[in-house]
């Protein structure tokens, strides 16, 4: 979803936005972040609150640490490629080129989308995919980070 949301921004709004730092499809910051998302609502669906509350809290966990996040990421990718990879400065409430409140709320919605049809879609074909296909993956991502790495 994120990578969509991106090439949808990269198209309308951004062309000299690059859609990250791998070749292949896949995007580090966006696993990291759908990983923050499935731990957090882990965490939370088990408190014995209201649906509400719990949706409420869960919004700005995510809205906050996915901000953090997309930060982290700016600043690492900066550091370590001296290259921006994205830049909100352009939009009303940016705070500095990495973050944007108007994008953060796109991030917090979304994660609604992840938690409720996304997660649950997944649970029923992740015990499905073979060993094999997942390590098949993994060794594809590692040569291309290394690809990336070494060029």
């Amino acid at each position: 979803m994120g990578f969509i949301h991106e090439t949808l921004l990269k198209v309308i709004f951004f062309p000299s936005l690059r859609n990250g730092l791998l070749h292949g499809p896949w995007i580090p910051i966006y696993g990291f972040g759908f990983l923050m998302i499935a731990f957090s609502y882990r965490k939370i669906c088990f408190w014995r609150k209201s649906q509400l509350w719990k949706a409420f809290v869960l919004f700005f966990i995510l809205f906050f640490s996915l901000m953090i996040l997309e930060e982290l990421g700016g600043i690492m990718i900066e550091l370590i490629f001296h290259q921006t990879f994205w830049s909100y400065s352009k939009l009303p409430f940016h705070i500095g080129p990495y973050i944007s409140l108007e994008i953060c709320v796109i991030w917090g919605i979304m994660s609604f989308f992840i938690v409720f049809y996304v997660i649950p879609f997944l649970e029923l074909f992740l015990k499905k995919i073979p060993i094999l296909f997942s390590i098949s993956i993994l060794f594809l991502q590692i040569i291309d980070f290394f690809s990336v790495l070494l060029s």
